[in-house]
């Protein structure tokens, strides 16, 4: 999956090794003295992940400060402490871009003693940290604004799953993710803090919502995964059982949170920066690729409006059923495909009227929050660091052309392991339906000249399946005004309700997922895992280059409204395209 995607396989040279610090590491009493100590103060910092996760980029705390006010912090791992701008280590960081997350294992952007040790923001120890806090009210209306180079102590490692549970009032246990919940005092402040900031993020999720923010959807696998003697999955664990994550409130807290500081940050930037600033866009979806699904639920007796964003969303509110509780999520993941993914791009290069993101309604959007993962927080850590006078500005940064450069080169790599991660996800679930059939629900989301494209709920996933043709008994025409494949006895149209047949088949280059329609009877169906070309045959009925309903990918971790590709093989075609579309905008603003 990796070569096929042209991910990094190689360790870490020795070169780059040789910039990290020792694995012995303690802060220095003197850079300690230069930061804002919160390590004693009242802050109950905690950070809220995955079960498991040892890359953490991200804390919280929220403490009261009378009359109904609070300060809200987010503090983010301060990794550019450790990386020297144009270093080895620098450049093999630019270069790989991201994180690749696959199922059984992560391919580092950085080492590991500095995504899993000496930057994560790990409980009980100390840890430097770049953080921005608010001062708020219950109601989220925000007073102040400020930002600091820290040392914290985080209390608490949370799952989201613990986390919700104890806003819930229900017990967890004291053992937590290697990390002891303390309880009396401690445990009730830990409390507060949390349904505080649940409050608070419903409020600002409620505000964006009101600007026309789109809740879409995307859906994600987790798999249960053997685990060695330790209790700990590796990289050679197969797949125990699966399941499509249930999204939790304080997914959203974390979310709200993490876009906040996002959005904070971008203004503080493109004040200081107008010209120089990493950004995040997200183009507005375009009316004309919503046709066929607009078709297809009028043919449901739907009324969809895709003329605006705001038609969109008040659209997608009330587009749902009774009858069928997976309809409305596959009409938001329909939706999801048809909205051009997001990109970075350099200030100074595009028009303002383009910076917009329109996911999540903000006229100006960057990463921040994640700098253990993506290089493109790291680039934003070092322009808010010579912001707020803490540090000089790589001369890199400030030169257009190496920011465009940089932007380009990270839009493909987030094209890339966006890729990994859904192969791996497949080749998990055919892993574990290798020696199971199993007969599940699935809708048409994509209607083709030699077939559909389905999505089956209940696994996540997406498949290519191969019909009749006209020229076979009982075969399929493709009628091209309605978007439909007809034959003598059914008819298949977007968003249709059909029963597969879910097996395995083999692959030259791995096990692959194969379904069979088995509800309506249509003859002998079979899945593009049949033929290396599937992806090419299912272009025949669109006449495009690219399939419009697989233009966005899963919703990367603890970012909302972020959404991109969907499918392996048309990565580095999409990326041209991005290319070309930036250029032409450069054009037009010179």
């Amino acid at each position: 999956i990796l070569l096929e995607n042209q991910g990094k396989l190689e360790p870490f040279s020795e070169e780059v090794e040789a910039c990290l610090p020792p694995e012995d590491y303690a802060i220095p009493e003197s850079e300690i003295a230069r930061r804002l100590d919160l390590r004693a103060s009242n802050e109950m910092i905690c950070s809220i992940d995955p079960p498991g996760c040892v890359d953490i980029d991200d804390a919280v705390h929220a403490m009261p400060l009378g009359g109904g006010r609070f300060e809200i912090g987010v503090h983010i791992a301060d990794v550019t402490h450790f990386i020297q701008p144009d270093s080895a280590l620098d450049l093999e960081a630019a270069k790989r871009g991201e994180t690749f997350y696959m199922v059984n294992q992560r391919i580092d952007m950085v080492p590991k003693l500095l995504s899993e040790k000496l930057a994560s923001l790990h409980p009980n120890v100390d840890r430097l940290a770049f953080s921005v806090f608010w001062e708020m009210d219950e109601k989220a209306n925000i007073y102040s604004t400020r930002y600091a180079k820290t040392v914290i102590r985080s209390r608490n490692k949370l799952s989201y799953l613990e986390a919700q549970r104890l806003i819930d009032g229900q017990e967890i246990d004291s053992e937590t993710n290697g990390a002891k919940v303390e309880e009396g005092e401690a445990k009730a402040k830990l409390v507060m803090q949390l349904r505080v900031l649940h409050s608070i993020t419903r409020h600002l999720k409620t505000k964006r919502q009101a600007l026309g923010a789109l809740e879409l959807a995307s859906a994600e696998v987790g798999f249960d995964l053997e685990r060695d003697a330790d209790g700990f999955p590796t990289a050679s664990s197969l797949p125990l059982g699966l399941n499509v994550k249930a999204p939790l409130e304080t997914h959203s807290l974390i979310e709200e949170l993490m876009v906040l500081a996002n959005v904070t940050v971008a203004r503080k930037l493109v004040a200081d920066f107008p010209d120089n600033s990493l950004l995040r866009c997200h183009p507005n979806p375009e009316a004309a690729d919503f046709k066929a699904l607009v078709d297809a639920l009028a043919q449901q007796g739907i009324k969809f409006d895709a003329s605006s964003i705001e038609a969109l969303q008040h659209s997608l509110i009330g587009c749902w059923k009774a009858s069928d509780p997976n309809f409305a999520p596959v009409v938001r993941i329909a939706c999801t495909r048809l909205i051009s993914p997001a990109a970075y791009f350099c200030s100074g290069l595009l028009d303002e009227e383009n910076w917009m993101h329109t996911g999540l309604a903000e006229p100006v959007y960057t990463h921040f929050t994640s700098p253990i993962r993506r290089y493109a927080d790291q680039v934003v850590h070092r322009l808010l660091g010579h912001s707020i006078g803490w540090e000089e500005t790589p001369a890199s940064t400030l030169d257009h052309k190496k920011m465009e450069a940089l932007t380009e080169q990270l839009n493909m790599q987030h094209t890339k392991a966006q890729a990994c991660e859904r192969a791996s996800a497949e080749l998990y679930t055919a892993i574990y339906l290798r020696d199971r059939q199993a007969e599940e629900d699935a809708y048409v989301m994509r209607v083709a000249a030699a077939g559909v494209t389905l999505l089956v709920p209940r696994y996540g996933l997406e498949s290519f399946v191969f019909v009749p043709s006209a020229d076979e008994p009982n075969g399929f025409k493709f009628d091209t005004a309605t978007s439909t494949l007809m034959s003598k006895t059914c008819s298949l149209g977007m968003l249709d309700k059909v029963k597969v047949r879910i097996g395995t088949q083999k692959h030259p280059t791995r096990l692959r997922l194969a379904l069979e329609i088995i509800e309506p009877e249509i003859g002998a169906s079979r899945s593009s895992a049949d033929m290396n070309a599937g992806s090419d045959v299912e272009r025949e009925g669109g006449g495009d280059d690219e399939d419009p309903l697989r233009k966005k990918p899963r919703r990367a971790k603890k970012d909302a409204g972020e959404f991109g590709l969907n499918d392996n093989g048309r990565a580095e075609r999409r990326e041209k395209a991005r290319k070309r579309a930036a250029r032409n905008a450069r054009s037009r603003k010179r």
